[in-house]
């Protein structure tokens, strides 16, 4: 997955990313923002608590380059 520039992975609470295998990454200047772990779209700026929390899974050789 090649991220567009200044865009983020928007995880909504009890979520789960998992990357199988594969890669996420920005573009060809490497500007994107990230994953977000938030309640819900609507209140991005407030962080998850615990019990709540999205999570990302990363197996079989996957990649996150941030």
């Amino acid at each position: 997955l090649i991220m567009a520039k200044n865009r983020s992975i928007i995880l909504e609470k009890k979520s789960k990313l998992i990357v199988d295998g594969g890669t996420v990454k920005g573009g060809i200047n490497k500007d994107w923002n990230g994953i977000i772990k938030c309640k819900s779209e609507f209140n991005r700026n407030k962080p998850s608590k615990n019990k709540n929390i999205a999570t990302v899974e990363i197996i079989n050789n996957g990649k996150i380059n941030y």
